[in-house]
């Protein structure tokens, strides 16, 4: 399995957590959720999407394993902008590439549940028999919106997260972009998966 790091866009740290995996032809599914809300600015935003955009060219498309990328952004509330694309010819990953380069800045809240929620139901229903199920989620600050009566904005977010691994999901990494001590303590306690995260900054991928 070739593993591709998209992280030369990032400032802060990032929090990994590795599963290993048969070394055999594999399909994975990559998901990727983008926080486009007011804090991180439209400036970053396009340095976020155009970082992503590189990396997904990467993307083999003529070796052994078979990708299929969703991707989510998210502010006030989330969207699927990438749903299941399988990366199995060099114009569908253009495609892709092209499609997350104009993705538009939106600004707003914060809403971790709804884009956990998002991406679990972009990564359900594939018709491929996957090996392993891949996210990375990007953020630069706390959830601020999400919660409901009696559930507050963080733990509803953390709900999301855990049906996200309940259905299927074996690894979440984080990518905390200039977040406070208390948030990256909150990132690597409830939401990377499965623990112990890994502080390591730079993340050395293993082959």
């Amino acid at each position: 399995m070739k593993q591709v790091s998209w992280k030369s866009w990032i400032v802060g740290v990032a929090f990994m957590a590795m599963t290993p995996i048969s070394a055999h032809a594999l399909t994975m599914q990559l998901g990727f959720i983008l926080d486009r809300s007011g804090s991180i600015g439209s400036s970053d935003w396009g340095i976020i999407t155009s970082g992503l955009s590189n990396a997904i060219n990467l993307i083999p498309v003529a070796g052994v394993d078979t990708y299929e990328v969703s991707i989510v952004t998210f502010a006030s509330t989330a969207t699927i902008d990438a749903n299941k694309v399988v990366i199995d010819s060099v114009a569908t990953r253009t495609g892709l590439v092209t499609a997350v380069a104009s993705y538009g800045y939106s600004g707003g809240a914060t809403n971790y549940a709804d884009a956990f929620t998002k991406m679990t139901t972009a990564l359900s229903g594939s018709t491929l028999s996957v090996d392993a199920s891949f996210v990375n989620f990007a953020t630069d600050g706390a959830p601020t919106t999400g919660g409901s009566s009696g559930i507050s904005n963080n733990q509803a977010g953390i709900n999301a997260r855990k049906a996200a691994t309940d259905a299927g999901v074996d690894n979440i990494s984080i990518e905390g972009i200039g977040v406070t001590a208390s948030t990256a303590s909150n990132l690597v306690t409830n939401y990377c998966f499965p623990g112990p995260c890994d502080l390591t900054s730079p993340y050395t991928f293993p082959t």
